[in-house]
């Protein structure tokens, strides 16, 4: 009886040292895997956020399943697969050469900026005002198109389309006003600086700062191409 008990003890020992070994070589494989993606990622991502002005960045790893690996002898390396271009969820491959075993792992990165966002509903044709908008921290990488990074660079722009509340702002959705209307009255200027004549004029197209549209001049009747230079004033090299 005595015997019995003794060798169920050291079975029941036995299979927890098992037990203890293989978590611990799980444990050890998975921290190798975790910390050499993640170092290699940290210095590629790292180095494209630099590109976008940003050195605020996130990785995140999903979670490692129950591997049955023997821990690799050295540091596990990290390739890239397909384009190897930084998105925000991404797949590298782990190699160990001894023992042999590979493996995917995936991640969702994040580069980080403020960037300009509505903080109210903006209607359709609407001037831009300062407090309609806000720097809001946003992923990058989840950002499609182009977006501002300075609320000076919209304030003042006139809304092509409704804008909804919490939306990320681009430059498709805003454009420049007009500061010459068609067949407004318009000062068409001429001459260098220190020297300039003006004389009247009429618009015959509407334009924003630095657009060229075509105006009569009001003295000859001639019509010629003139840039905006302000509201309501033209600008040409000479009469």
């Amino acid at each position: 009886m005595n015997s019995k008990i003794t060798l169920l003890t050291f079975t029941l020992l036995s299979t927890g040292l098992a037990a203890s070994q293989s978590d611990a070589t799980k444990n050890t494989v998975n921290q190798q895997i975790e910390t050499a993606v993640k170092k290699v990622l940290h210095q590629q991502v790292l180095k494209h956020a630099q590109t976008l002005g940003s050195r605020d960045i996130s990785i995140a790893l999903a979670r490692l399943p129950k591997l049955k690996l023997e821990p690799c002898s050295h540091t596990p390396s990290v390739k890239e697969i397909g384009s190897g271009k930084i998105t925000a969820k991404l797949t590298r491959r782990v190699n160990c050469q001894q023992p042999k075993w590979s493996l995917n792992i995936r991640a969702e990165i994040g580069i980080y900026k403020p960037v300009v966002s509505s903080q109210v509903t903006i209607p359709r044709n609407t001037r831009i005002l300062k407090d309609d908008l806000l720097l809001k921290r946003e992923n990058l990488l989840t950002l499609h198109g182009r977006y501002f990074t300075r609320i000076s660079d919209v304030a003042g722009q006139m809304s092509r389309r409704q804008i909804y509340s919490d939306r990320v702002l681009q430059p498709s959705m805003v454009a420049t006003p007009d500061m010459v209307n068609r067949n407004s009255a318009v000062d068409i200027e001429a001459g260098q600086k220190g020297f300039r004549i003006a004389v009247k004029g009429m618009a015959l197209d509407s334009g924003s700062l630095g657009d060229q549209v075509q105006v009569r001049n009001l003295s000859s009747g001639k019509v010629i191409t003139a840039i905006v230079t302000g509201k309501n004033k033209v600008s040409i090299s000479s009469f």
